[in-house]
């Protein structure tokens, strides 16, 4: 898998040179970064500053509502129901290989990073016959990806029925915690990644997508107050998510 995730980031370097923005810089530890796509208008030109995105396809793309008519058709997708600006950024996959979205961080803090917290929702807006699937892994400092040290569960598989769109948007909200094994040091890059990848079996994919993305990097404070500022920060996560979702629905 490392390597066609490499090949994808090349791909995507290479096809859209303006798109492959620079990374964001983590300027202090404790600060999150969020990210909810509702810029993101279903195009190469709008996929967000510091992300990479492998595919592409954006034909037809743009903004698929799943409040309106199914369509049928492979591509990348602003994915929303009903309401335009509340988007979410996914894809309807072919019947093979994985589509990989990529956030790319750098180091500014000053100090070594050992530990991120991530969270993120998957957001299903139609089903058909295959379990589409959602993962996270990261790379450090270009030594490629893993799920290695990774606590919490990662991947999302998509509900399978009678191809068609959903009657409102099925959300899993996913939180971890990243442990790399050898700390980001200042001045080094860290990628997190999302890939979407064909389901097992026969028929079409769903359109499924990501939102309501975020990092923090977490201090090193003593191990009796480090289980709390995990707790702290996922929660204080989680809730932000609920309540964006509460709008989606």
């Amino acid at each position: 898998m490392n390597r066609f995730l490499a090949l994808s980031i090349i791909l995507t370097s290479l096809l859209f040179p303006g798109v492959a923005n620079a990374d964001l810089v983590i300027s202090a530890l404790g600060q999150t970064y969020t990210e909810n796509f509702n810029s993101f208008a279903g195009t190469a030109a709008t996929i967000p500053a510091n992300f990479t995105w492998s595919d592409s396809d954006f034909s037809p793309g743009g903004i698929y509502d799943a409040s309106g008519a199914y369509i049928n058709s492979n591509s990348t997708y602003a994915l929303v129901f009903g309401d335009t600006s509340e988007r979410a950024f996914g894809s309807k996959s072919p019947t093979s290989g994985t589509d990989f979205l990529n956030w790319s961080f750098i180091n500014s803090t000053g100090v070594d990073i050992s530990t991120f917290a991530v969270t993120w929702d998957v957001e299903q807006y139609s089903q058909n016959t295959r379990s589409t699937t959602v993962d996270f892994n990261y790379n450090s400092n270009g030594g490629g990806f893993t799920q290695s040290g990774v606590v919490g569960t990662t991947l999302t598989s998509a509900i399978t029925g009678t191809e068609s769109n959903l009657s409102s948007v099925s959300t899993t909200s996913r939180s971890v915690i990243v442990n790399l094994s050898t700390p980001l040091a200042s001045g080094q890059s860290i990628l997190f990644g999302w890939g979407i990848a064909n389901g097992a079996g026969s028929g079409s994919n769903a359109h499924i997508g990501v939102d309501n993305l975020t990092v923090t990097a977490v201090p090193e404070p003593s191990a009796f107050l480090f289980g709390g500022l995990i707790c702290g920060v996922l929660g204080a996560n989680q809730l932000r998510k609920r309540m964006a979702n509460k709008v989606k629905s």
